[in-house]
């Protein structure tokens, strides 16, 4: 399990576990193509054998497992889409699209307009260039976007077009080291206000819009189409969240999972923070400051708790399969599934260029089995609505 792919472990793993749950009719799932229906010969398993798979650890030292089929689950009911729904998803969605920018001139600055400025900053008694605009020059600022340090864009909302202001100002501690927690002093004119004004919905609005649509009626069943979509895959997620809750709560665990498969989902935190700090040119403890306003010790207490979590979901699926039959993979079934899966969400051009970057135990715990399992359990448990 030690070759990990960012995209495996952050997106193929969310789309496994997007599995449907079905409608909220009260009854079992139809089924679903990944359930097995025939249990190959555990000689024909292309995963016996190989010590540090998944499918070789023996999940009862581990776990016990509780009920986790002919359940009722609660949920809370899909919910349905309204025509208030739709005619506020066009103005939010569609209607900015074809919004046009009109120049403001007989009001203040607002929250949502573009403004035109021009500032200076000044700290400890010294004209700060970094924080200064060039000569000449104006810089253009959503208001309310969250762009600038805190204070900054509060600061011009009230402002009208030709004024100047001095705004007094502190730098978060979580700023660049050579500023963090310094007072500024910021000079700052308004130059221009603009804002975006979204035409009239009429048929030819919506023709310009290029969706596809060529009247109102057809955008609105356009709208209703995706909020329904939407909707529908948070119940889904709805009904995996308490379904994985309830198996998991009703097994008792015996002791904690084994190190290396703790480490593999604890590594994988690590990557994906690591991974986006070094592309921002910052270190783990900034990336974690700024971006989730926690320190590097309470994340990593955090990640042990995921980790363990992770950790436990994937022996209880495990050991689920093993109860169902659902865990032997044969070299067929796993091409079938690879093939599949490079179809259906196109990130590899290849079975072979997807092994290149994740292992054949990974595409099997994180895909395969852990579809089928999901598929079983969606198949053999009953929701219904709060």
């Amino acid at each position: 399990m030690k070759k990990r792919s960012l995209v495996l472990v952050s997106i193929l793993a969310a789309m496994a576990m997007l599995a449907a749950c079905g409608q909220n009719n009260g009854e079992n799932n139809s089924a679903n193509t990944n359930v097995v229906t025939e249990t190959p010969d555990v000689s024909q398993d292309i995963f016996a054998g190989n010590a540090e798979s998944l499918a070789n650890i023996d999940t009862s030292e581990y776990l016990t497992l509780g009920d986790y089929k002919n359940m009722t689950i609660s949920v809370d009911p899909l919910k349905a889409v309204t025509d208030e729904d739709i005619l506020n998803y066009i103005n939010e969605v569609y209607l900015p699209t074809v919004a046009v920018s009109q120049a403001v001139t007989d009001r203040a600055a607002v929250n949502g307009d573009t403004v035109e400025i021009t500032f200076k900053g000044v700290m400890d008694g010294e004209e700060i260039e970094s924080a200064t605009t060039p000569e000449g020059k104006t810089t253009s600022l959503v208001l309310g976007s969250g762009t600038m340090i805190p204070g900054f864009e509060d600061g011009i909302v009230g402002m009208s077009v030709g004024e100047e202001k001095v705004l007094h100002l502190t730098f978060p501690d979580n700023y660049r080291p050579e500023m963090a927690g310094k007072d500024i002093d910021f000079t700052i004119g308004l130059v221009g206000i603009t804002e975006k004004v979204s035409p009239e919905l009429t048929d030819e609005t919506v023709k310009n819009m290029n969706v596809g649509c060529n009247t109102v009626d057809e955008l609105k069943a356009l709208g209703r189409q995706q909020l329904e979509e939407e909707a529908a895959e948070k119940y889904a997620d709805a009904c995996k969240s308490a379904l994985i809750s309830t198996v998991m709560a009703n097994c008792k665990y015996i002791k904690e999972p084994p190190k290396e498969l703790y480490d593999y989902y604890a590594a994988a935190f690590y990557e994906q923070v690591d991974y986006y700090s070094q592309m921002f040119g910052i270190t783990r403890g900034e990336f974690l400051e700024t971006y989730y306003g926690t320190t590097e010790e309470a994340f990593e207490a955090d990640v042990a708790e995921a980790a363990t979590s992770s950790a436990r979901e994937a022996l209880t699926f495990e050991a689920i399969a093993d109860a169902e039959n659902l865990s032997i993979v044969t070299q067929e079934q796993f091409d079938k599934e690879a093939q599949a899966y490079i179809e259906q969400f196109g990130y590899y051009d290849s079975v072979d260029a997807m092994l290149e970057a994740v292992s054949k135990d990974d595409f099997r715990n994180l895909y395969i089995v852990y579809n089928r399992v999901n598929d079983f359990l969606n198949n053999n448990n009953t929701f219904v609505s709060n």
